[in-house]
């Protein structure tokens, strides 16, 4: 493996924190995943992440080229930081990139965890047929990301593809200060682990490779 070029994916979620070692061609090696401390703590979640990185790392006799973080909630247009996390409250503006890259000491690039998803189905998973689809991600919370023309769509501030507190019933239930959002819609659903779906447009031919999973 020694000549193959290897990186670390990351999921920062409210439940786990999910590590999986890939080629440059998208194929998982491995991946573990370990509990997200609580409180979730910006110095917690990064030891804990450094401790399990080194892990498998370790077995298997391996040095990424770089890591990819995929973060809660809306990241900034710099991908250093969070501005907005219902789950991780106190990482806004805190320096998380860095942070990762000091505990690691490796190159570490971040965006929102349903952007990478989305990236990464678009490359080489469900919609790399698409030029248009709606990525969502139901665990801890609910995300999404937008893809239209063939490209990531951020939107004016970042969070284009946030769906989680859009009102759809302003007599609903209040999550965190908002009433009626699809957040608790969701979570109606009883899912028993994170899910991923890629949705498209109804118009477009389904492909025989198509898929919905679930997260591992």
């Amino acid at each position: 493996m020694s000549d193959t070029h290897l990186a670390l994916g990351i999921d920062i979620g409210g439940t786990n924190l999910k590590i999986g070692l890939v080629t440059e061609a998208g194929e998982l090696i491995d991946k573990e995943t370990t509990p997200t401390p609580r409180p979730r703590e910006l110095s917690a979640v990064v030891a804990t992440l450094a401790d399990a990185v080194q892990a498998l790392c370790n077995k298997h006799n391996v040095i990424p080229e770089g890591v990819g973080i995929g973060a809660p909630g809306v990241v900034d247009e710099t991908l250093q930081t969070v501005l907005w996390a219902p789950n991780f409250p106190d990482w806004i503006g805190a320096p998380i990139r860095q942070a990762i890259c000091d505990a690691l000491q490796l190159p570490v690039v971040m965006d929102n965890d349903v952007n990478n998803f989305a990236i990464g189905e678009h490359r080489w998973g469900a919609a790399r047929d698409f030029k248009h689809f709606v990525a969502a991600a139901m665990g801890t919370g609910l995300g999404g990301a937008v893809y239209i023309n063939g490209k990531l769509y951020r939107g004016a501030r970042g969070a284009a593809g946030e769906m989680c507190f859009t009102i759809i019933s302003p007599d609903g239930p209040d999550v965190l200060g908002r009433a009626g959002v699809l957040r608790p819609t969701s979570a109606a659903l009883r899912l028993t682990n994170s899910s991923m779906i890629v949705l498209r447009p109804a118009s477009s031919p389904l492909p025989a490779h198509y898929r919905t999973g679930r997260a591992e």
